[in-house]
């Protein structure tokens, strides 16, 4: 199964995770992205994400160091920004 990349880039770090999934909260209500999701653009209305790595893993919470972030699909690779730093590094 192919993973999907995610880097989470925050005013002070930046963080590459792979993944088989990744949940996400958006304004309209939650959705799943996989490697090979179709190219999009969205706000992240939650300041966390639920990721899950494998097969062999249990779906676990991923703070991000923000309360808003965007975003950005495509393929295999999906990119998050964070909009502001609240409470520290990531």
């Amino acid at each position: 199964m192919q993973l999907l990349t995610i880097e989470i880039v925050c005013p002070i770090t930046t963080t590459l995770l792979e993944v088989e999934w990744a949940e996400i909260e958006g304004p309209t209500g939650s959705f799943t992205i996989t490697a090979g999701h179709a190219p999009l653009v969205s706000l992240i209305t939650e300041s966390f994400i639920t990721i899950k790595f494998s097969d062999e893993c249990q779906a676990q919470r991923h703070m991000l160091a923000s309360d808003l972030a965007v975003i950005h699909v495509n393929d295999s690779m999906a990119r998050i920004l964070c909009c502001a730093s609240v409470g520290g590094e990531l």
